[in-house]
């Protein structure tokens, strides 16, 4: 039983796509690019385009630490307020 190889499951056509296209040097290229890849399948095509849209719009936001943090991430007690450990 614990012998047996784990299936890994193929990526959906939109994921092998998006994928492909994250390495696009320019917009105009990806663009190129999914007109050849999606060919007339309009619908792949706009499935592909909002996960890129996403992506360039969740931009690099874990690059930058949560409000309300220091530089060594402890959370920053508000004065008067509870801290970390505290118990009512």
């Amino acid at each position: 039983m614990g012998d047996e190889p784990t299936s890994v499951k193929p990526p959906s056509p939109e994921e092998a796509l998006f994928t492909e296209a994250l390495q696009c040097a320019t917009p105009q290229d990806c663009a190129a690019y999914l007109q050849a890849a999606c060919g007339l399948d309009a619908a792949l095509r706009r499935r592909v385009e909002a996960l890129l849209r996403a992506t360039a719009q969740a931009g690099k936001f874990l690059d930058d630490p949560p409000t309300g943090l220091r530089g060594d991430a402890r959370p920053v007690a508000e004065p008067g307020g509870e801290n970390p450990g505290d118990r009512s």
